[in-house]
């Protein structure tokens, strides 16, 4: 009988090893493979004639195509435009008119660009996850595996049903951030932090700040964990200094190429747009995550999307459903492996953006709200979503890594055990919800969500067939992709075979949910509506006059080519205008007036006096609007009130005549002389020039008496006024215009526009182009051992 000292030892799994020369070895097979499994998911695209529309793209653009003059706007950004009231262009963002892929846009018409756009997006994400996962030295079928995982998953993929084509390039660019961290740290090589400026500035020049500010955080996080993993391996600070030298300059280098997109449109959001002054912690909490989407990492049918949402936020076009492969692998690693210090960063960075996602449910976003820059300024905290699936793909990745180097033994026994643990306790779960649904949400609601509202539980109970259907699927795939991961535990199948066998897996789980936010149109159905606002924005043309056009309607996103709209949606508008131009205030003619909408456009007949119709075709009915005020005019009475709101009220008020008498929020020390008919007989105002590309009004002016000029575009406290060569004060006027005053007598007035920081940034943006420019030259000169490809396997 023998001892526990004789016990026989556990027997090794059997190596089961691919043949060398396999086409896994190839260099081009991963980003072949990659490319080829995108072809497929836009395959529709690519060999038919159809647009991948989102509902946050105008059909009216589709069959745009930029041409050689749009080059101007890329060597020097226009300085203000009359859109909007009058909107600061330079202050704004550029950044998508700089973003590589803008290329397509002069290639071919817009829907053809958009969806070419996708097609390297996603290639993109997937390849540089490929890359970076194996810079941490992960073999490449299981960095190829978790690559295919990231660049189909749902919190990426379904951003196309939007269109946010902006927020996937932030999630396809974040895997190369981290990448050039990595290796910057470990090999102090130029090169690589070269990369990270690189990425960083597109990262900014993707047009999505919010998002890249958040990738900005995940990049800032890995940096303090891979100074941290230096000191605890080197235990020199000289060396860790040096290092985080070169990482804060390589950033700022990428900051500095981004300025020009990056500063003026941060200090024009806080200070004049719609979001100035900050927004409450209320509104800066909204469109968070909540426990139905946590819910819907497991099954994506839990909490749903489009009409079958039943969560908090007023409707859901996206997903962030990671897909089960990474899930269940990284849960695995989580309670049945060795954990590597990247493991435990990343596992922090998937509780950090976790927990920041859920907005007021937890204390983390109020902490940021108060205490970090920027955040005051922005909403949607679920956005982050990218950073956990980010986190949850190095788990994974980090934990199948360790599965398939374990030799036997108590690790490895410890691994089987929590593989039977993940799948006894997820499909338990999983039949017990299925079998009771109705109980099981009546509990959740009770608990987690007592203030839903009975519309949203009807749409709940018309989700439970869904909820059934998820449930099923999720008791398919676990078992199966367990039952993968154990053979290769147990060296049944090699690290090739559970590539190939666990693709197809990968791509049933994640396209059934992406599919769904997939939506090919014709784009040629959409020519009727073009040719026919084509006419109408024609019908305008011809008035050679200065005016707006307000389409009343309720298509927030209807715009005519040309023509100057008194409002459409745009996120980040003069906030003053955004307010002025709100429903409730669009009920008043004085409001309209005010607004020097000449044009009024419905799509019925009316009769409202004193508007008359002057077009009326394919649907769109015109009234022109004889008391509409002028674009430049002259009043000869002022009244002074400091409250915004109370100004509002005002103007409102039908007994106020705003032709006549300005409302200023400051007392201008100026008397002015009422308005008669002997005097205003020869007051006239002569437009000389108007640039608005340039930012330059210059008027010819006779007054008959003091006058105040009011020119009928917003306020900006960068605009400068000159009457006669001599500057002089602009005053804010009728809560969103500008204007000047003027003694008797003929006058030339000049307006002109210029924005200092976005100047500054402009030429900051260029030096740092060519610093940029001029290290990279210096590496390819010195040769390739200050190169990024020096000690790269791939």
């Amino acid at each position: 009988m023998r001892t526990k000292r004789e016990r026989k030892a556990p027997k090794e799994p059997t190596k089961v090893s691919r043949p060398k020369g396999s086409i896994i070895d190839s260099r081009w097979f991963p980003p072949l493979l990659l490319l080829a499994l995108t072809f497929i998911y836009f395959g529709t695209f690519l060999i038919s004639d159809v647009a991948i529309l989102g509902t946050d793209h105008d059909p009216r653009v589709f069959f745009h195509k930029a041409s050689a003059k749009d080059l101007a706007y890329c060597i020097h950004p226009p300085n203000w435009s009359r859109n909007l009231g009058g909107m600061a262009v330079s202050d704004r963002r550029v950044g998508e008119r700089y973003f590589p892929l803008i290329v397509f846009r002069y290639l071919m018409p817009f829907y053809k660009s958009l969806g070419w756009y996708y097609i390297l997006i996603t290639f993109g994400a997937g390849f540089f996850m490929f890359l970076y996962l194996r810079s941490l030295k992960v073999r490449r079928e299981f960095a190829l595996l978790i690559g295919i995982c990231y660049m189909f998953a749902p919190t990426f993929l379904s951003f196309t049903f939007a269109g946010h084509y902006a927020k996937m390039e932030v999630i396809a660019l974040t895997p190369l951030l981290f990448l050039a961290v990595e290796k910057g740290m470990e090999t102090r090589k130029l090169g690589y932090f070269l990369l990270l400026s690189g990425a960083a500035a597109l990262a900014i020049y993707t047009d999505h700040l919010q998002m890249a500010y958040f990738a900005f955080w995940g990049t800032g996080f890995y940096a303090l964990f891979k100074l941290w993993e230096t000191f605890k391996r080197e235990r020199k600070a000289g060396n860790v200094f040096k290092r985080g030298m070169m990482f804060t300059l390589a950033f700022a280098l990428g900051v500095g190429i981004g300025a020009m997109n990056l500063f003026p449109p941060y200090l024009h959001t806080t200070t004049v747009s719609k979001r100035a002054g900050g927004t409450s912690p209320e509104y800066a909490a909204s469109w968070a995550l909540h426990p139905e989407e946590m819910g819907s990492l497991i099954v994506p049918e839990f909490g749903n999307h489009l009409k079958y949402y039943w969560g908090r936020n007023f409707f859901k076009l996206n997903s962030e459903y990671m897909g089960i492969i990474p899930l269940l692998l990284a849960i695995i690693a989580l309670f049945g492996v060795k954990k590597s210090p990247h493991f435990w960063f990343f596992l922090f960075l998937f509780s950090f953006a976790t927990l920041f996602s859920l907005g007021p449910h937890t204390p983390l976003h109020k902490l940021f709200y108060l205490y970090v820059p920027g955040v005051k300024s922005l909403r949607a905290p679920g956005m982050i979503a990218f950073l956990f699936l980010l986190a949850t793909s190095g788990m994974a990745a980090s934990g199948l890594e360790r599965l398939a180097s374990m030799k036997g033994g108590r690790e490895s026994s410890k691994a089987i055990k929590a593989i039977i643990l993940v799948g006894v306790v997820g499909i338990a779960g999983a039949l017990v919800i299925s079998i009771v649904p109705r109980s099981f949400f009546k509990l959740w609601t009770t608990v987690l969500y007592s203030d839903i509202t009975a519309q949203k539980w009807r749409t709940l109970t018309a989700n439970l067939p869904n909820v059934r259907k998820g449930l099923l699927l999720f008791c398919l795939f676990l078992p199966a992709s367990l039952a993968l991961v154990y053979a290769r535990l147990k060296a049944k199948i090699n690290d090739l075979h559970l590539l190939l066998l666990t693709i197809p897996l990968v791509l049933i789980d994640t396209w059934r949910v992406d599919k769904q936010f997939l939506n090919y149109v014709d784009p040629h159905l959409y020519r009727r509506n073009l040719r026919a606002e084509e006419k109408l924005a024609d019908f305008f043309r011809k008035d050679s006059a200065d005016f707006r056009v307000l389409a009343l309607f309720g298509d927030s996103r209807f715009r005519l080519k040309g023509v100057n709209m008194v409002v459409y949606f745009d996120d980040f508008m003069n906030k003053r205008y955004y307010e002025i131009t709100r429903p409730q205030n669009l009920n008043s003619f004085n409001i309209i007036n005010l607004l020097n909408a000449k044009y009024l456009i419905f799509k019925e007949r009316l009769q409202i006096p004193p508007l008359e119709g002057v077009y009326a075709q394919d649907g769109f009915f015109v009234y022109k609007n004889p008391r509409a005020y002028p674009y430049f005019y002259l009043v000869g009475k002022y009244v002074v009130e400091q409250d915004p709101q109370e100004v509002l009220r005002k103007l409102k008020d039908p007994t106020f005549d705003s032709e006549r008498t300005v409302v200023l929020e400051e007392e201008p020390g100026v008397e002015l002389e009422g308005l008669s008919i002997e005097s205003v007989s020869g007051e006239r105002i002569e437009k000389l020039v108007y640039d608005d590309t340039s930012g330059y009004i210059k008027l010819k002016v006779s007054c008959g008496g003091r006058r105040f000029l009011v020119v009928s575009e917003n306020y900006n406290p960068n605009w400068s006024a000159y009457v006669d060569g001599k500057k002089t004060k602009i005053f804010r006027a009728n809560y969103v215009w500008k204007g000047v005053f003027l003694e008797p007598g003929e006058h030339i007035v000049e307006f002109k526009y210029f924005s200092k920081i976005a100047s500054a940034c402009r030429w900051a943006s260029f030096a740092s182009l060519f610093v940029f420019g001029a290290a990279v030259v210096l590496i390819l000169t010195i040769g390739k051992g200050h190169g990024i490809s020096g000690d790269q396997e791939d």
